[in-house]
């Protein structure tokens, strides 16, 4: 089994690195943006959202939670 450590250095080095985080952030987009129109729809976010497990794990959402973290991310 691998394991890979983050720490600041690292996170900061790869921001720093245009091409290689460009290129990342590009490929990340692609893969949510799945209707490939060049926006992030809220479902497309939601979905994405859901697999990070930012409402917990198995969570059931409350709409309103929802909503407010979408205001809060997108508004």
């Amino acid at each position: 089994m691998s394991v890979e450590i983050l720490n600041g250095v690292t996170i900061v080095g790869f921001v720093e690195d245009e091409e290689a985080f460009n290129s990342w952030v590009k490929k990340c987009f692609a893969t949510l943006d799945e209707d490939q129109d060049g926006v992030l729809s809220y479902t497309e976010m939601m979905k994405e959202l859901q697999c990070l497990r930012v409402f917990g794990i198995d969570a059931e959402m409350d709409p309103n939670e929802v909503s407010t973290l979408y205001f809060f991310l997108f508004l």
